[in-house]
C-alpha cells in the first residue's frame, strides 16, 4: 500500500512538474508574442506622433485626412516643387495645379509616392510665375504606376473636398 501511495504521489509530482512548464512556456510565449506586435507597432506609432506634431505646428500649410496628408509650402518659383510631407494610406500622386479661381486648375507636374510617410520633389511641365497661388493635391494611383488624369481620382476628405493644399510661388 505504501509503495503505491509513493508511486501516486511520484506520478503527481511529475504531473505537477509538467504542469508548472507548461504554464511557464505558455506565459512566455504570451510575453514574447505581446513584444513582437507591440514593438512594430511602437514605431509606427512614434512616426505618426512625429507627424501630428509637424501637422499641428503648420496647421495652415497642410491638409490632414484619414491616412492622407500633404505640406507644401510658399517657395520659389521654378520647375521644381518641393513636398515636405505627404503621408499616404496607398500609393499615390502629388499632383500640382495651377488656381483657377480658388479651385484645381490645369496639371502641371505629378510625382508618385509610395504608401506611408514621404518627402520629395515634383518636377513640373512648365515654370510657376511668381505671386500666383498654386496647389498640391493627392491623387490615388489605379495600380499601374502611371499617371492618368482621367484614372487617378482625387482624394478628398470627409466633406467632399479634395486633399490638397494651396501655396504661392514667391520671386527667386
Amino acid at each position: 500500500m505504501d509503495l503505491l501511495q509513493v508511486t501516486e504521489n511520484n506520478n503527481m509530482e511529475k504531473e505537477s512538474f509538467f504542469s508548472m512548464k507548461v504554464i511557464i512556456v505558455f506565459v512566455v510565449g504570451i510575453i514574447i508574442g505581446f513584444l513582437g506586435a507591440w514593438i512594430p507597432m511602437r514605431d509606427t506609432a512614434e512616426i505618426v506622433e512625429e507627424v501630428n506634431v509637424e501637422v499641428e505646428e503648420e496647421a495652415a500649410d497642410v491638409t490632414l485626412s484619414g491616412e492622407n496628408a500633404i505640406l507644401v509650402r510658399d517657395q520659389k518659383a521654378g520647375l521644381t516643387i518641393d513636398v515636405e510631407l505627404v503621408t499616404l494610406e496607398n500609393t499615390g500622386w502629388v499632383v500640382i495645379h495651377e488656381d483657377n479661381n480658388g479651385v484645381l486648375g490645369n496639371a502641371l507636374g505629378a510625382q508618385l509616392f509610395l504608401a506611408g510617410v514621404n518627402s520629395g520633389t515634383v518636377d513640373l511641365l512648365r515654370g510657376m510665375e511668381a505671386g500666383k497661388t498654386y496647389h498640391a493635391a493627392i491623387r490615388q494611383d489605379d495600380g499601374d504606376n502611371a499617371f492618368d488624369l482621367t484614372k487617378d481620382f482625387l482624394l478628398s476628405d470627409g466633406k467632399g473636398d479634395p486633399v490638397q493644399v494651396s501655396f504661392i510661388a514667391t520671386a527667386e
